[in-house]
């Protein structure tokens, strides 16, 4: 059997995420304000702040269909903008910065 290595990291970013016991049972859902682009930032920064571990697993492989689900139109963008407009309201700037350097 191979054997796996975790890499612990500050923020995974990615079509495939899973959320242990400890951060469901603090952060039991997803951020409903958010929509497809910054969960991941959002993640981050709640593990940071509460001392959760985020790790990377490099043996687990997930094909995606890229902007299968958007399409071509400019979706993607108006989406993405959204969603950063939403981080800069529940992230401040100052803590989002503390939270990374503690993590390092």
């Amino acid at each position: 059997f191979p054997v796996t290595i975790l890499r612990d990291v500050y923020m995974v970013h990615g079509c495939f995420l899973f959320l242990s016991e400890h951060y469901l049972s603090q952060f039991p859902e997803l951020d409903e304000d958010l929509f497809m682009y910054g969960e991941e930032d959002l993640i981050a920064y709640n593990s940071a702040c509460r001392g959760l571990r985020v790790a990377y697993d490099p043996s687990i492989v997930v094909y995606h269909g890229n902007a299968k689900s958007t399409g071509p139109s400019d979706f993607r963008l108006r989406a993405s903008a959204a969603s950063m407009a939403t981080l800069k309201r529940k992230m401040p700037l100052v803590s989002l910065i503390y939270a990374y350097i503690r993590s390092r």
